[in-house]
């Protein structure tokens, strides 16, 4: 096993996700090949403009917004979308556990042919789409009557039969349905090129590789053997074992075995060995709620366990303050008028070159959000 410095490890990890920034086009940034995560809405955004200098991502033709991993919305490059459908369509009924949740046993033992209905809810989103947008509510109200019962069960919440939610989000990423960019609502669109007709995955799963599983453990690397799971899987499942994703345990036959300050991790082996050839992190960089280095093993990404119920909240998290590579607080912001007021939680003092920095970060987040018309106002708490 080979023993890596913490300290390298990150340089790395900061390295590899692009954080340096500088790359002009949104599209040639990394982390697009696992998506970025874009709740809250507008996120991504700021995702990409920290990794390339680019404000203005939401009106890009070459980059969309669906519904992809786990059934949440994410930035994808427009070209990526045929590899990820095919990545992300189940090819056995069990498959569906990993997207279902509580929903997934009842459904799969109700006797229906699952993948055959996941099939119809594809078919019904594009044969019935109506106009040229739609809401995520008259969707779901126009496809729900023509799916069998199991389907559709009782949700308490809307007090109506309808269709069982991340099959309905699965469905509209194979549909060809595309999120409307900078709404906060689901609205959704057909694609310029939304595929066509019935095309049904079929043969065996998990024995090759999955590039979005490879792409994930060199992007979120260190990784342990469970966080695959935790990255792709939408909701807890009880009755029922949860199938282990794709080719993950192919990819951690292949992955490299290192010892970080005493903990064992797998690392993409070429990954590995070029860990100890990247330049020291910058300075200071303000990341968005969920942002793409924050995926990963928790324990490593923020070992200080205080520090990580900030990071990560059951309901809305914040934004992260990450200060030569290490989480070192939390942010958030709010807009009054003309001004951008960022307020930033540090977990220990700061220096003139990291307040710098944030400075410089807020500009960059005040023209994703305003394009110019907003000015940066930084006020450190705590």
């Amino acid at each position: 096993m080979k023993a890596l410095s913490r300290q390298a490890v990150v340089a790395h990890r900061a390295n590899t996700q692009g954080l340096h920034a500088g790359l002009g086009r949104a599209t040639e940034v990394g982390v697009l090949d696992i998506g970025i995560q874009d709740t809250p809405s507008g996120s991504a955004g700021q995702a990409l403009a920290v990794r390339s200098g680019a404000v203005r991502t939401d009106e890009d033709p070459e980059l969309v917004r669906v519904l992809s991993i786990r059934g949440a919305p994410h930035v994808h490059r427009r070209r990526d979308l045929p590899a990820l459908r095919a990545v992300l369509r189940p090819r056995r009924a069990e498959d569906l556990l990993l997207w279902l949740g509580g929903h997934g046993p009842a459904f799969l033992d109700s006797g229906v042919d699952p993948l055959g209905v996941l099939d119809l809810v594809v078919t019904l989103l594009r044969e019935r789409f109506p106009g040229k947008r739609a809401s995520k509510g008259e969707l779901s109200a126009v496809i729900s009557p023509l799916l069998p019962a199991p389907a559709r069960p009782w949700c308490e919440g809307c007090q109506a039969d309808h269709v069982i939610e991340n099959l309905f989000r699965l469905g509209t990423l194979l549909a060809g349905l595309e999120l409307e960019r900078g709404d906060r609502k689901l609205v959704f669109r057909p694609e310029p090129d939304a595929p066509r007709g019935r095309k049904r995955s079929t043969g065996p799963a998990g024995t090759a590789e999955s590039p979005l599983l490879r792409d994930f453990l060199r992007y979120a690397g260190p990784l342990r053997v469970g966080d695959a799971a935790g990255w792709v899987v939408a909701g807890s499942v009880s009755g029922k074992s949860v199938p282990k994703p794709h080719g993950w345990a192919e990819i951690v036959d292949r992955a490299a075995r290192v010892e970080i300050d005493g903990g064992s991790y797998l690392m993409d082996r070429a990954e590995a060995d070029a860990v100890g050839d990247a330049p020291a992190p910058p300075v200071a960089v303000l990341l968005a709620p969920r942002d793409p280095y924050l995926l990963g093993n928790r324990e490593f990404v923020v070992p200080d366990r205080e520090v990580a119920k900030r990071v990560w909240r059951a309901q809305v998290s914040p934004g992260v303050l990450l200060v030569d590579g290490e989480v070192a607080g939390t942010w958030r912001q709010r807009i009054s008028g003309r001004t951008v007021s960022v307020y930033v939680t540090p977990s220990g003092k700061m220096h003139k070159g990291v307040r710098a920095a944030v400075g410089d970060q807020a500009e960059l987040l005040a023209a994703v959000r305003g394009a110019g018309a907003l000015e940066p106002h930084v006020l450190w708490e705590g």
